[in-house]
């Protein structure tokens, strides 16, 4: 019989088989969950970790996980898709294709990090697509704003507006493309805005800052353009509401600072012009009526009668000898021996008439043959024989030498030269071997010089109107019978232009107004109250045309252009007091009654600063991107005028605007409407 130790051992190993029995059970249990969730395909194990969100990089268009964006991972173009029709090329790489959506797809050639969010950090091409893709969306532009960074000579620019889905842009950026940006809200965002936000804050080494926010109490958004040459900027704004269905609407717009505005109207004295030197006429038709008929003066009974054929021809070299070159003078002439022997002409000479009716010897008389058309051949001496009975045509050509400046082609010399007198009368001699002489007198008239006038420049410069020509200057070379002038006038768009001719030929025109600014700012900088304009100097063969813009260094306004032009002979000493610098509160546009019936007359009245032929008078729909048919011209080109437009054929709210020509196209690479003055209405049922 087991005792109590042995009792004890036994209750002790049926705890640890009971022990160990569990433990089986537990693993068992444990094996058959295993075994079920495999059959199961994983079902019921443990929860995995949620999976990491795929984005899309708006640089290069590639997909990642932000985990594995390491630099280098993004390729993407810095700089910027350009062409046109045929060819499209980035400036970064010079990778092109000859298809505009091809070219988009090239692999970029700048490494760096993926972004999900387009931002203004770096340039990159992907974000000068997105921002021409939601400008074309624009539905309406409720603020347009732009102005010329004279440092760099490029403008800087802003529009404010509303797209097709709603939602309102900001769009900022230069006449090129960097340094742009563009900031998007949907009206949810706007509303949500609580404090003021700063969307767009863009500056670079060159001393630009562009900024744009939205000021959430005031419900305006206040955009800042400030160029490297002016300090303070041009900033506006432009109000923002909605309505009882959220959407947005366009407040009023308010111009905060405007570098132009307040700039001193004064006017400025200038000299008067000072021409020195001789002066050239166009003169009178000299070449008809000349006479050709004279006849043959005799002496010691020659038997040689003389005949001129045809008029006189006038040549000159174009090349100088001794610092003289020849105006040479040529009578075809029929030549007869009347006489019963072979006649020996041992001696030519010649003579012209001068201004005072003396005749002086030529310094050259030499006879010669026609070979082939213009083609001669000269005797050597002037011993030839004309056998008896004999007649045949013979060239005199008597040179006259001129001091100075030889013409620059043989047609420039096809004129007598303008120190001697008009019409000009020579006579030539053949003295025979018997010393008889035969005499013929034959007359040259020039035909008037052909030289640039103010009438010919405001036919052919300023639109065949007088009222185009704001200036004219010129000076003459006359020992080249040639002109040089200036001309500023106004364009077919109204376009002030600036247009140097240097010995009559111009093919290069400068706009005048749009670089005033410009001039002015440099002249104040360099300190220089006469500032040359050396791009615009023409200068050629000792002639020269300089302008210069006179500057107030005190507010750094140019109010003048002055001309000096050079020539060989004489300089003229031009100037041109510019008209004060406009106001845009200049341009005003009312409408008689501001509601108007369907389709009923709406009476305009306009008064702008300058006009031109096609300006125009469009309707739109109030912040409206497209126009409404029956645009009017502005066709008198008055600054003050009255028009008469049909109105909508529906009801709403409507604007008309005035469009100026000379606005049209002045911003590069920027959609300006170009409309200086407008003026809304309503129409009713």
């Amino acid at each position: 019989m087991a005792g109590k130790d042995d009792l004890s051992q036994i209750n002790k190993s049926l705890k640890e088989l009971r022990k160990g029995q569990l433990e089986i059970l537990l693993k068992l249990e444990d094996l058959d969950e295993r075994i079920s969730n495999l059959e199961d395909g994983g079902l019921a194990a443990k929860k995995p970790l949620e999976p990491e969100p795929i984005l899309t990089c708006v640089q290069c268009s590639a997909e990642y996980e932000e985990s594995k964006n390491a630099e280098g991972s993004c390729h993407y173009h810095s700089g910027v898709l350009k062409g046109a029709g045929w060819s499209y090329e980035y400036t970064c790489c010079s990778k092109s294709s000859e298809d505009y959506n091809a070219a988009k797809t090239i692999a970029g050639c700048t490494k760096g990090k993926h972004c999900s969010q387009h931002h203004t950090k770096y340039q990159y091409s992907a974000y000068v697509f997105y921002m021409q893709d939601q400008s074309k969306k624009a539905k309406e532009v409720w603020m347009e704003m732009d102005i010329a960074d004279l440092v760099t000579e490029r403008c800087m620019w802003s529009e404010v507006g509303k797209t097709e889905e709603g939602n309102v842009f900001i769009l900022v950026g230069t006449s090129r493309i960097e340094y742009t940006g563009i900031t998007v809200y949907n009206p949810e965002q706007l509303k949500a805005l609580t404090e003021n936000t700063v969307c767009l804050n863009i500056e670079n080494e060159i001393g630009w800052h562009i900024r744009a926010e939205v000021l959430v109490k005031e419900q305006v958004i206040r955009v800042t353009l400030k160029p490297a040459s002016n300090e303070t900027g041009l900033v506006k704004q432009v109000g923002y509401r909605f309505d009882k269905t959220d959407q947005l609407h366009a407040g009023d717009i308010e111009c905060l600072s405007d570098p132009l505005a307040g700039k001193p109207n004064k006017v400025y004295d200038v000299p008067e012009d000072i021409r020195e030197g001789p002066e050239l006429e166009i003169g009178e038709d000299y070449s008809k009526d000349r006479k050709n008929d004279y006849e043959t003066e005799i002496t010691g009974n020659c038997p040689l009668k003389l005949q001129q054929v045809g008029n006189t021809d006038v040549t000159s070299t174009i090349q100088s000898f001794e610092g003289k070159w020849s105006n040479m003078f040529s009578c075809t002439t029929k030549v007869t021996n009347t006489g019963k022997e072979n006649i020996s002409v041992t001696d030519v000479t010649g003579y012209y008439k001068n201004k005072d009716g003396e005749w002086i010897k030529v310094d050259e008389a030499v006879v010669g043959k026609q070979i082939y058309q213009r083609n001669y051949e000269w005797f050597d001496t002037s011993n030839f024989w004309l056998p008896e009975g004999s007649t045949g045509s013979l060239l005199v050509r008597l040179a006259i030498k001129i001091e100075g400046t030889p013409p620059e082609s043989h047609y420039e010399g096809r004129w007598a030269h303008s120190s001697l007198p008009q019409p000009l009368h020579f006579k030539f001699t053949f003295t025979d071997q018997h010393n008889g002489t035969a005499t013929l007198q034959f007359e040259q008239g020039n035909k008037p010089l052909d030289l640039p006038t103010r009438e010919e420049r405001v036919k052919n410069w300023a639109g065949k109107d007088e009222d185009n020509m704001l200036f004219w200057t010129f000076a003459d070379d006359t020992s080249v019978n040639k002109r040089s002038d200036v001309a500023i006038y106004k364009d077919d768009k109204g376009s002030m232009c600036y247009r140097p001719a240097l010995f009559g030929s111009s093919s290069q025109y400068y706009y005048l107004e749009r670089s005033i600014n410009e001039f002015g700012y440099k002249a104040k900088k360099v300190g220089q109250s006469e500032y040359e304009l050396t791009d615009w100097k023409k200068e050629s063969k000792g002639s020269s045309i300089t302008p210069y813009a006179l500057v107030d260094l005190t507010s750094g306004t140019m109010f003048a252009v002055k001309v000096v032009i050079v020539t060989s002979t004489s300089k003229t000493t031009s100037y041109y007091p510019l008209p004060p610098v406009p106001s845009s509160d200049s341009n005003i546009l009312t409408i008689k009654d501001s509601k108007v019936a369907v389709k009923g007359d709406l009476y305009v009245s306009w008064q702008v600063y300058k006009a031109s032929k096609s300006d125009r008078l469009v309707i739109y729909p109030v912040n409206g991107k497209n126009s409404l048919s029956g645009a009017v011209t502005n066709k008198t080109k008055t600054t003050q005028g009255e028009a008469t437009l049909k109105g909508p054929d529906k009801p709403g709210e409507y604007e008309i605007r005035y469009y100026a020509a000379w606005l049209q196209g002045q911003i590069t690479g920027h959609r300006h409407d170009g409309y200086i003055a407008m003026a809304r209405f309503s129409v009713t049922v």
